[in-house]
């Protein structure tokens, strides 16, 4: 620890774990990091990083050491130097934090992706396509609903704080089904879930259910997809990694648009009703009663309301835009733009000086054409 500090002002070396036993971190903080070690190439700078266990994906384990140097696991010893160093030096400046970097996302959106995959893995992937049905030029969309069932699994415990984020996969089998009438072939992606999906569609692909799933199919099928439809669960972070078009459905924390760049993204939000008079928040008060910020089911049930997830129609909708606007087809209705505008100006009213680094993202238009008390 004396030799790492006094070797500082010549070489700084750092300390960091990967947040490797969850898939959004595990791709996007991760991705966020090396896109600052590339801006900052500074060769006065060591990084020793491991990782945490369990390993979610090892195929994105892989991946990323390809890209840089990684421990086999965050040990003992490591973690007791970094400690040592911060307690020395008063100071983090011998970490580096791997988690929790949602702020850099926004440079995702003017750099390419980091990982790559070998020409071994674009055979095999293909591979495995034919044999799961699709021809070599075939084309395909990956659907994800968020439930409970792959942290309880997984970790043998209730995670019941992520609880308002969930919705059920039947709601999106009417997008589904558009998908595949416009020639793409459909997969529920999934490492371990709770619902199968109800269609005998032999373009739409239960691959969450498939004895095909493996580690290395989650992230190809995800990387090369034309785009990813479903909500801000940790999977979400590999379409968004390599770059990939992304509609949000049941998205409710509209605090990440304090700091996150979501790009030319779509989402349509669940609506919050008041159960004892039936009607639904505005997006004036959900800011005002300070559940733009919440992101624990328990900040929902202390403020008495209740959740509706988006139906099957509002979920079509939103697959519809979000398709048409990447083939050049989409056709807005006139008063599209000023309802994006209203949008905006309300949630930039309520901001409280917070910076909104941009605001490319887009709500659905179907959802606000069918929604109009929302923006009053």
């Amino acid at each position: 620890m004396i030799f790492i500090v006094l070797l500082r002002p010549w070489v700084l070396i750092r300390f960091g774990a990967l947040r490797s036993e969850r898939i959004g971190h595990f791709a996007a903080d991760t991705e966020a990091y090396v896109q600052e070690r590339r801006l900052r190439q500074s060769k006065k700078v060591i990084d020793i990083i491991g990782c945490t266990e369990p390993v979610c994906n090892r195929q994105l384990e892989l991946m990323w050491r390809r890209v840089f140097p990684i421990t086999s696991r965050y040990s003992f010893a490591i973690k007791s130097l970094e400690r040592a160093c911060s307690a020395w030096t008063q100071s983090s400046v011998h970490s580096v934090s791997l988690r929790d970097r949602s702020s850099e996302y926004r440079r995702f959106v003017d750099t390419t992706p980091s990982l790559e995959f070998t020409e071994e893995e674009e055979r095999l992937g293909r591979q495995v396509l034919l044999t799961l049905g699709l021809p070599p030029d075939a084309e395909w969309v990956c659907i994800h609903n968020r439930d409970s069932a792959y942290l309880e699994k997984t970790f043998q415990r209730r995670f019941s704080y992520h609880d308002y984020r969930d919705y059920n996969i039947e709601s999106m089998l009417a997008a589904a089904e558009e998908l595949a009438a416009r020639d793409y072939y459909v997969f529920r992606m999934g490492a371990i879930v709770k619902d199968e999906m109800p269609s005998s569609n032999t373009r739409i692909i239960d691959y969450a259910n498939s004895t095909l799933r493996s580690d290395f199919l989650d992230i190809y099928l995800l990387a090369r997809s034309k785009f990813f439809l479903g909500n801000d669960s940790g999977i979400y972070g590999i379409p968004l990694i390599f770059r990939r078009p992304i509609a949000m459905t049941n998205f409710l924390f509209l605090a990440n648009f304090y700091e996150k760049d979501y790009g030319p993204w779509l989402f349509t939000p669940k609506r919050i009703r008041d159960p004892l008079s039936g009607r639904f928040l505005t997006l004036r008060e959900t800011l005002l009663a300070g559940l733009g910020d919440a992101d624990r089911t328990e900040v929902f049930s202390a403020a008495g309301v209740e959740l509706i997830s988006n139906s099957g129609e509002e979920i079509l909708e939103l697959a519809v835009e979000l398709d048409d606007r990447g083939k050049g087809t989409w056709k807005p209705d006139p008063v599209d733009e000023g309802l994006q505008q209203k949008f905006w100006e309300i949630f930039v009213e309520h901001a409280n000086g917070r910076d909104i680094p941009n605001r490319r993202a887009r709500i659905g238009a179907g959802f606000l054409r069918r929604h109009t008390d929302f923006l009053t």
